[in-house]
């Protein structure tokens, strides 16, 4: 009788515990969602996120149209360079939007694709190749020297909307004997105009001849 009874007990504890543990969960409920809620925001404000604003238009002209760089008589029929040889040209960028641009980026290459912009038949003398521009009172910001493309380019600062600004784009053949220069030949080639907060790259072509 004391067994039967002792059982009795043990298998109202058990109810009771089943009963107590039933209830706490689905009073705890809300609290737990609301703590996954909370971790699942917390996780999505963490994770990487990209914004784009929308791009300016811009317009691109050379002075007098003149997108060629002429090293014709620099580079002779041997593919050498007797001496350090410029040849220069005046790159205009125009903000024709009516929104301004905080930051405007100039390059080589390409930052969305990862083209660079010189002609592959230059590899072999891109050693002896610096390109560089001037404006703003600044001198010799380098895109390519002697064979390095400078990374990420360089920063133009603010195009507000209506202004233009004036670049000296410069395209320099270096001394040299090894035979590497290519001659005769019409290069095509890109500078690359890259507005960061648009994640926008516009293309501006010229050429170099050898």
């Amino acid at each position: 009788m004391q067994n039967k009874a002792l059982g009795t007990v043990v298998v109202a504890l058990a109810i009771g515990c089943l009963i107590g543990f039933g209830g706490g969960y689905y009073y705890m409920q809300p609290q737990v969602k609301d703590a996954f809620s909370q971790g699942m925001a917390y996780q999505a404000s963490i994770a990487p996120q990209t914004y784009y604003t929308e791009r300016a238009d811009l317009d691109f002209s050379w002075a007098s149209d003149d997108n060629d760089f002429d090293h014709s008589s620099t580079v002779d029929a041997n593919g050498n360079v007797a001496s350090d040889t410029t040849d220069d040209a005046t790159l205009y960028i125009e903000n024709s939007d009516d929104m301004d641009v905080s930051s405007l980026y100039i390059t080589l290459v390409d930052p969305t694709t990862g083209n660079y912009g010189i002609d592959e038949l230059l590899d072999d003398a891109l050693d002896d190749v610096n390109i560089y521009f001037s404006y703003g009172g600044l001198n010799k910001l380098y895109l390519l020297k002697e064979g390095e493309y400078i990374s990420g380019g360089r920063n133009l600062g603010e195009l507000p909307a209506g202004s233009e600004i004036e670049l000296t784009i410069t395209v320099e053949f270096l001394e040299h004997s090894n035979e590497q220069f290519p001659d005769g030949k019409t290069l095509d080639c890109n500078l690359y105009i890259w507005q960061p907060d648009a994640n926008h790259v516009d293309e501006v072509s010229f050429t170099i001849s050898t």
